[in-house]
């Protein structure tokens, strides 16, 4: 085994060390850095490929630790076969997932990857598929997005005003829950109803990801991904489920 060999060899297990860091610790780009252009994702909770992609999945992770939620994805036992300018590589995976100071970890896994050495030199990953031991749920980290309305920044009592009595479109598909009960105090769920914790939405168009429609056309496990000024609100649409 020659120097150079050894040398990749290094550079492709500090790459899964770079992704797994980057991604546990919110840094959206350290994370698509780690990826080609046009590279493929596949877990049991995902299917993405392209950058794009790719960058909105490392946000999905970023917005869960920004909530308070600490992801720990730890690999082991990296085995890699180089061929030119190509390797194949796989990793056991254990990922450790805390928060409110309760822990839990997914079912044990392996990564399974394919991967380029570009002309500057640099290993990516052009392939990577996630294969766990039994399956598993993992809420807001899935594709399913939706067009809806992004926080306004009018005080409380003005965007009541305009989310009750606005004329301007909403984005089809994600109407605001009707606030059965506003007068008694309760929301539509029989909890109090409390206005400091709400926020109401103006039509403007963004996208979020989110773990689920509810039977009453209500989305759930809900994170803010990004705004789209270049869209009127009309254009908003739900996105198939995949």
């Amino acid at each position: 085994m020659n120097e150079s060999n050894l040398e990749d060899r290094a550079a492709i297990h500090d790459l899964f060390t770079r992704y797994c860091c980057a991604l546990d610790n919110g840094e959206i780009e350290a994370v698509v850095d780690c990826f080609t252009v046009d590279a493929m994702l596949k877990s049991p909770v995902i299917d993405i490929s392209g950058r794009d992609e790719i960058r909105a999945f490392a946000g999905r992770f970023a917005a869960q630790r920004a909530a308070g939620t600490q992801f720990r994805h730890m690999v082991s036992n990296i085995a890699v076969t180089i061929t030119g300018n190509r390797a194949a590589a796989s990793a056991y995976l254990l990922v450790l997932i805390s928060k409110d100071g309760n822990h839990r970890s997914l079912p044990p896994g392996r990564y399974a990857c394919e991967l380029i050495k570009e002309d500057s030199g640099q290993w990516r990953f052009a392939r990577r598929t996630v294969f766990h031991d039994h399956h598993y749920t993992l809420d807001g980290i899935g594709r399913q997005t939706c067009r809806s309305g992004r926080p306004s920044q009018l005080p409380r009592s003005r965007q009541l005003g305009l989310l009750r009595r606005t004329s301007r479109p909403r984005a089809p598909g994600c109407r605001s829950p009707r606030l059965s009960g506003f007068g008694d105090g309760l929301s539509r769920f029989g909890s109090p109803f409390d206005l400091s914790k709400v926020h109401w939405m103006l039509p403007e168009i963004v996208e979020v990801s989110y773990a689920e429609w509810t039977p009453g056309r209500l989305l759930r496990q809900v994170f803010y991904l990004g705004e789209h000024r270049d869209k009127p609100a009309t254009d908003g649409r739900r996105s198939p489920r995949g």
